[in-house]
Protein backbone atom coordinates (compact mmCIF):
# COMPACT_ATOMS: atom_id res chain seq x y z
CA UNK A 1 0.00 0.00 0.00
CA UNK A 2 2.75 2.25 0.87
CA UNK A 3 4.41 2.01 -2.79
CA UNK A 4 0.93 2.82 -4.48
CA UNK A 5 0.62 6.19 -2.29
CA UNK A 6 3.92 6.59 -2.86
CA UNK A 7 3.61 5.97 -6.68
CA UNK A 8 0.19 8.01 -7.17
CA UNK A 9 1.53 11.10 -4.91
CA UNK A 10 4.70 11.15 -7.13
CA UNK A 11 1.93 11.08 -10.30
CA UNK A 12 0.39 14.19 -9.01
CA UNK A 13 3.40 16.03 -7.95
CA UNK A 14 4.47 15.79 -11.74
CA UNK A 15 1.25 16.75 -12.75
CA UNK A 16 1.28 20.22 -10.78
CA UNK A 17 4.51 20.72 -12.10
CA UNK A 18 3.51 20.51 -15.99
CA UNK A 19 0.93 22.32 -15.18
CA UNK A 20 2.90 25.03 -13.51
CA UNK A 21 5.11 24.87 -16.66
CA UNK A 22 2.64 25.07 -19.55
CA UNK A 23 0.44 28.29 -17.49
CA UNK A 24 3.87 29.86 -17.21
CA UNK A 25 4.10 29.61 -20.74
CA UNK A 26 1.08 31.31 -21.82
CA UNK A 27 -0.29 27.96 -22.83
CA UNK A 28 -3.96 28.01 -24.53
CA UNK A 29 -3.66 32.25 -24.29
CA UNK A 30 -3.20 33.03 -27.45
CA UNK A 31 -2.37 31.51 -31.39
CA UNK A 32 0.91 28.97 -31.60
CA UNK A 33 4.24 30.58 -32.91
CA UNK A 34 5.76 29.42 -35.30
CA UNK A 35 9.92 28.41 -35.75
CA UNK A 36 11.95 31.43 -36.23
CA UNK A 37 15.19 31.50 -38.33
CA UNK A 38 18.79 32.03 -36.30
CA UNK A 39 21.26 33.88 -37.36
CA UNK A 40 24.76 34.22 -36.12
CA UNK A 41 25.45 38.12 -34.87
CA UNK A 42 28.77 39.73 -34.28
CA UNK A 43 28.85 38.73 -30.13
CA UNK A 44 28.17 34.87 -30.77
CA UNK A 45 31.04 34.94 -33.34
CA UNK A 46 33.21 36.87 -30.83
CA UNK A 47 32.03 34.40 -28.08
CA UNK A 48 32.79 31.50 -30.60
CA UNK A 49 36.33 32.94 -31.20
CA UNK A 50 37.10 33.23 -27.61
CA UNK A 51 35.62 29.77 -26.33
CA UNK A 52 38.24 28.56 -29.51
CA UNK A 53 40.90 30.95 -29.18
CA UNK A 54 40.99 31.12 -25.07
CA UNK A 55 42.15 26.95 -24.66
CA UNK A 56 44.43 27.04 -27.24
CA UNK A 57 46.58 29.68 -24.98
CA UNK A 58 45.39 27.79 -21.74
CA UNK A 59 47.26 24.73 -23.75
CA UNK A 60 50.02 26.66 -25.18
CA UNK A 61 50.82 29.11 -22.19
CA UNK A 62 49.31 27.41 -19.20
CA UNK A 63 52.68 25.30 -18.78
CA UNK A 64 52.53 24.90 -14.70
CA UNK A 65 53.34 22.85 -12.40
CA UNK A 66 52.43 21.22 -9.06
CA UNK A 67 54.61 18.12 -6.93
CA UNK A 68 53.15 16.09 -4.20
CA UNK A 69 56.17 14.32 -2.54
CA UNK A 70 54.65 14.57 0.95
CA UNK A 71 54.21 18.22 0.78
CA UNK A 72 52.45 20.30 -1.57
CA UNK A 73 54.63 22.48 -3.62
CA UNK A 74 52.70 24.50 -6.36
CA UNK A 75 55.52 26.14 -8.63
CA UNK A 76 55.20 30.23 -8.26
CA UNK A 77 53.72 31.93 -11.57
CA UNK A 78 56.04 33.17 -14.05
CA UNK A 79 55.86 34.84 -17.25
CA UNK A 80 53.93 33.11 -20.14
CA UNK A 81 52.36 30.61 -17.94
CA UNK A 82 50.25 33.15 -16.22
CA UNK A 83 48.93 34.16 -19.78
CA UNK A 84 47.78 30.55 -19.83
CA UNK A 85 45.65 30.69 -16.47
CA UNK A 86 44.34 34.24 -16.96
CA UNK A 87 43.00 32.81 -20.53
CA UNK A 88 41.90 29.70 -18.23
CA UNK A 89 39.96 31.89 -15.56
CA UNK A 90 38.06 34.04 -18.97
CA UNK A 91 37.43 30.88 -20.03
CA UNK A 92 35.69 29.55 -17.06
CA UNK A 93 33.99 33.22 -16.66
CA UNK A 94 32.12 33.30 -19.57
CA UNK A 95 28.93 31.29 -18.46
CA UNK A 96 28.71 33.67 -15.72
CA UNK A 97 29.10 37.00 -17.09
CA UNK A 98 26.45 35.60 -19.89
CA UNK A 99 23.61 34.57 -16.99
CA UNK A 100 24.17 38.05 -15.47
CA UNK A 101 23.68 39.40 -18.79
CA UNK A 102 20.77 37.49 -19.00
CA UNK A 103 19.13 38.38 -15.81
CA UNK A 104 19.77 41.98 -16.39
CA UNK A 105 17.87 41.81 -20.28
CA UNK A 106 14.98 39.89 -18.97
CA UNK A 107 14.34 42.32 -15.91
CA UNK A 108 11.61 44.53 -17.95
CA UNK A 109 9.95 41.70 -19.08
CA UNK A 110 8.87 40.73 -15.46
CA UNK A 111 5.15 40.55 -14.54
CA UNK A 112 3.69 41.68 -11.43
CA UNK A 113 3.21 39.07 -9.62
CA UNK A 114 -0.62 38.88 -9.60
CA UNK A 115 -0.26 38.95 -13.46
CA UNK A 116 2.07 36.02 -13.81
CA UNK A 117 -0.50 33.49 -14.65
CA UNK A 118 -3.02 35.55 -16.47
CA UNK A 119 -3.07 35.85 -20.20
CA UNK A 120 -6.47 37.85 -20.72
CA UNK A 121 -5.74 40.82 -18.04
CA UNK A 122 -6.91 41.14 -14.75
CA UNK A 123 -9.66 39.57 -12.97
CA UNK A 124 -10.38 36.96 -15.37
CA UNK A 125 -9.65 33.59 -14.60
CA UNK A 126 -8.32 31.21 -17.20
CA UNK A 127 -10.74 28.67 -18.90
Amino acid sequence: MTVLGTLTSWALEGGIVTADSMRSRGYGCAKRTCFQHYAMTGTDWLLLALEIALPVLVLAFGDAEAAYTPDLYIAPLRGLPVLGFAAYAVFLLIPTVLHIKGDRSMEHFRYPKSDLFSCRGEGQALA
